[in-house]
């Protein structure tokens, strides 16, 4: 089981919940790790953490997730 839980997934955007030791870099590769094992589709395709600063709720990408002090929330698009 991956580390990062994708909660909100679109045709461009998805947001997940990390562990926030987690850099960057791991972020991305766990996510695409996990749509590899979901969709069985290993595509050119990949998903990288967002250049929009603020999700569409307005928070900041990253923040702090609600529920678990020891997570963060990020936003990728693809």
């Amino acid at each position: 089981m991956s580390t990062v839980n994708i909660y909100g997934l679109g045709v461009c955007y998805a947001s997940v919940c990390a562990p926030d030791s987690m850099e960057p870099d791991e972020v991305e590769r766990a996510v695409n790790e996990e749509i590899d094992r979901l969709t069985g589709d290993t595509s050119e395709l990949r998903w990288g953490i967002s250049d929009d600063q603020h999700f569409a709720t307005g928070e900041t990408n990253p923040c702090a997730c609600g529920t678990d002090p020891h997570r963060k929330h990020w936003l990728l698009s693809c």
